[in-house]
């Protein structure tokens, strides 16, 4: 599996991963309980590091993040306080 990483100058690179990932593996029945999975958002690598400015994410790996997690059969935690 290869995955794009971001540079000191703003551009990416292709960095081959070790390994293999583990296949998402459904469950059979369904549970008597829900499993909740935090998915935090993915901030943009590229943007300005400015703690001051407005944030800027990226939705669409935000977004695939989510469904990864959906589809292993957690349910997604919008507000939940863990502490």
């Amino acid at each position: 599996m290869k995955i794009k990483l971001p540079t000191e100058d703003g551009s990416s690179e292709t960095y081959k991963l070790k390994g293999d990932p583990l296949p998402i593996v459904k469950p059979r029945n369904a549970f008597n309980r829900t499993a909740f999975a935090a998915a935090h958002v993915v901030a943009n690598p590229f943007s300005a590091n400015d703690p001051s400015g407005t944030p800027d994410l990226d939705w669409t790996a935000t977004l695939a993040y989510r469904n990864y997690l959906l589809d292993m059969g957690f349910g997604i935690a919008e507000a939940m306080d863990t502490s």
